[in-house]
């Protein structure tokens, strides 16, 4: 009959491929707490709801966490997962954790911790490159937008890196800017570097070289921010 509908073709073979793929992660609850907020709102006559996930340690209602970017301390009143209460909430765990005194439009996304684990910082170190589809340029002393887990604030950075090496010597305008593409399309399909060497010498950079394949840069962050 054309109008039954026929059978599934590969359905168990899919199920099958994927069981054989995935693992069950390992839940840890033991540790310092480490919950990433990505939405925070006030519930009239309860107090303010942060919404997020567990990604180490365990909650419980009782417990005092620590906000680090807003530096205030706060128990913890009640919590729900899929809309049902619980008293407990272990690492992986989604859900909603209500406390009370707290700020709403203070805190959109960020973090709650073990008080005292979770530090802030206001220079830090990194390796960099320029984007090749970023058509202006990245000068030395720009501000620029950081994102640090579900936290986004205002640095200012200076630019510093190896001597690129010089590209070979081309003819015309147009050969030169083939090897350039070649040469930053190269550089992104290289791992940016993952270890500062403080023995080796460095160029200041007015602005990011789009052509080197080491550079770095020094980023203070007047507002400071989280680091784990």
């Amino acid at each position: 009959d054309g109008d039954e509908p026929s059978a599934p073709l590969g359905l168990d073979t899919l199920v099958d491929e994927i069981t054989k793929r995935i693992s069950v992660p390992q839940r840890n609850p033991n540790g310092p707490l480490h919950f990433a907020i990505d939405h925070c709102f006030p519930i009239k006559g309860q107090g303010t709801v942060l919404t997020g996930t567990v990604l180490s340690g365990s909650l419980r209602v009782g417990q005092e966490i620590e906000f680090p970017e807003l530096k205030q301390l706060r128990k913890i009143k009640s919590m729900q997962m899929f809309k049902k209460p619980v008293n407990s909430a272990t690492q992986g765990d989604r859900l909603g954790v209500c406390v009370t005194q707290l700020d709403a439009k203070a805190l959109e996304r960020g973090i709650a911790c073990t008080p005292g684990y979770i530090q802030t910082m206001d220079c830090v170190l990194m390796a960099v490159r320029h984007i090749r589809f970023f058509k202006s340029t990245c000068k030395t002393n720009s501000k620029f937008h950081i994102t640090v887990g579900h936290t986004t604030v205002m640095g200012v950075a200076t630019f510093f890196g190896a001597a690129a090496e010089p590209l070979a010597d081309v003819a015309d305008d147009k050969a030169r800017k083939t090897a350039q593409a070649m040469r930053a399309l190269q550089l992104a399909r290289q791992p940016l570097a993952d270890a500062f060497d403080t023995a080796a010498e460095y160029e200041y950079r007015d602005e990011l070289d789009a052509g080197a394949a080491e550079q770095w840069a020094v980023v203070r962050l007047p507002g400071g921010a989280p680091c784990a």
